[in-house]
């Protein structure tokens, strides 16, 4: 099938300058994809992975050669290794965040997560244990933590990578959906604490907090379960997709980057469609 390149990709406004932002699982796939969206736009970043960051050093050198001839400098890259496994992540990343970039946060992309196919009568516990930690306890407390350091800033953005799954309900990804779908409610708890009503969150206010729903996207992550399941899910998806072809990480990427801006200012506590129209929300 044909591939479709973002215009971004050959454009950037430098509509970001100024803005720190954290993307998580970021070396590979949609997190790759949303740094380079951002950091050409001007954004520094904090870019978390479990790996020891040769794709993020790749992706820096990428941002920088388009930055020849501009008149603004590259922004700050910087790689903080990171297990959602891990139950200090959340003070690891905060901690990076104050080291790196003066304790300043204006976007949070959560984008890392593990995916899992367990039908209903084969879950163990500790895949619903693993699932739970990665996928919903690690993402809040690292949310948690920037708040209650107070390094979000007025204005900021936070956006959570979720799945249509998480309304396909498909059975074998019951555990995974179910994670996604509180995903989504965190976001919508979150717009309503930090929008401005909650002189708690003041430091914060205007702060928007959207979730958007991928459909089955050209990543490695879905490809992990080989090419016989590969195969049933792009049979299944791309026949639910009113634009009929496999997603990119860039038709993500450029959803997650609007919804960074200033024009998306007044979008908050949504869920925001990226799948090509395989699931309709209204």
């Amino acid at each position: 099938m044909q591939k479709v390149e973002s215009q971004q990709n050959f454009h950037h406004k430098q509509d970001l300058v100024g803005k720190v932002a954290i993307v998580t699982g970021a070396s590979r796939g949609i997190g790759y994809a949303i740094v380079r969206n951002l950091a050409k736009r001007g954004a520094a970043i904090l870019a978390t992975s479990t790996g020891a960051g040769k794709q993020i050093d790749e992706l820096r050198g990428e941002v920088n050669l388009s930055y020849e001839g501009r008149e603004n400098l590259p922004p700050k890259i910087v790689h903080q290794a990171l297990s959602l496994t891990d139950t200090v992540a959340h003070t690891t990343l905060a901690d990076a965040i104050q080291r790196h970039f003066d304790g300043q946060v204006d976007i949070f992309v959560n984008n890392a997560a593990i995916t899992d196919r367990t039908y209903p009568g084969e879950l163990e516990a500790d895949t619903l244990d693993r699932l739970l930690m990665c996928n919903i306890r690690t993402p809040a407390l690292m949310v948690d933590e920037l708040v209650k350091r107070r390094h979000f800033r007025k204005n900021s953005r936070i956006i959570f990578i979720s799945s249509a799954e998480s309304v396909n309900c498909d059975p074998s990804v019951s555990i995974y959906a179910s994670t996604k779908a509180a995903n989504e409610a965190m976001i919508r708890c979150y717009a309503n604490a930090f929008g401005g009503k909650n002189d708690a969150f003041d430091f914060m206010a205007e702060t928007t907090a959207n979730s958007v729903l991928t459909g089955l996207t050209e990543t490695g992550g879905v490809q992990q379960y080989g090419p016989k399941v590969w195969q049933e899910l792009q049979d299944f998806w791309l026949g639910k997709q009113t634009i009929p072809r496999l997603g990119q990480v860039d038709d993500v990427a450029d959803v997650v980057g609007f919804l960074c801006s200033h024009e998306s200012r007044w979008i908050t506590g949504s869920k925001v469609n990226a799948n090509g129209g395989s699931v309709a929300l209204i």
